[in-house]
């Protein structure tokens, strides 16, 4: 489960001055299910995902993801949590440019701990319709292909947490069903937690909850 409460993180702009990016009373979603996080540009989606990935730390509030507090953990120790327990698939793919496709995926699946994960990774691809370009470097590959990479990259860790930032903001509308489809089937099928930023409705509404971050709460 995640359980976040009284969530503030502010940042210095130019000047010293503090700027409050995100500002949240409350967040709950049990283990197994997913959540749509909504609102517009600056509402603090991003924000929020990265308090819940531990790669920022809230200047104010507590983040729960099952029995750890993220914000009272230590930069390694977040960053050792982060590597065996969450996938993340961002808004652009952020391949590296010199490894191959394949090289992309198994980097990720090492620094989670997991070896061995050739034959995975190639069914996984399969599953995406990408199995003959595990040899191709990213920069061969049209944006919604690299986006469903970056997705292989992110479940080959078999992440209790799988975060998504706007991940369909750069598609066009058949890809992003695409991406959409198979994030949700990987979700159902493996148990874990899936929590997807979106301005957009037609993925909102492919969503068991929604959260807005304008309201902030739970629908």
């Amino acid at each position: 489960m995640i359980l976040a409460n009284h969530l503030v993180r502010t940042f210095s702009d130019g000047d010293h001055q503090a700027v409050q990016a995100l500002k949240l009373d409350h967040f709950y979603l049990s283990s197994g299910e997913n959540c749509a996080v909504t609102g517009p540009s600056g509402s603090g989606k991003s924000t929020f995902l990265h308090c819940l990935a531990g790669i920022l730390r809230p200047t104010e509030g507590t983040v729960f993801v099952d029995d750890l507090c993220l914000s009272e953990m230590k930069e390694k120790e977040a960053a050792v949590w982060r590597a065996s327990y969450v996938g993340y698939v961002f808004q652009k793919p952020l391949l590296l440019p010199f490894l191959t496709v394949m090289e992309n995926i198994l980097l990720s699946a090492e620094l989670a701990g997991r070896k061995d994960s050739r034959t995975e990774a190639e069914r996984f691809l399969s599953a995406v319709g990408l199995d003959q370009y595990g040899s191709k470097n990213p920069v061969h590959l049209s944006m919604g292909e690299q986006q469903r990479v970056s997705f292989v990259r992110a479940v080959i860790r078999e992440p209790r947490l799988l975060l998504a930032d706007e991940p369909t903001s750069s598609l066009d509308r058949d890809n992003s069903a695409v991406l959409m489809k198979l994030m949700l089937q990987y979700q159902k099928q493996s148990g874990c937690m899936l929590i997807c930023a979106t301005h957009d409705p037609a993925v909102q509404a492919l969503f068991d909850h929604q959260f807005s971050m304008n309201r902030r709460k739970m629908e």
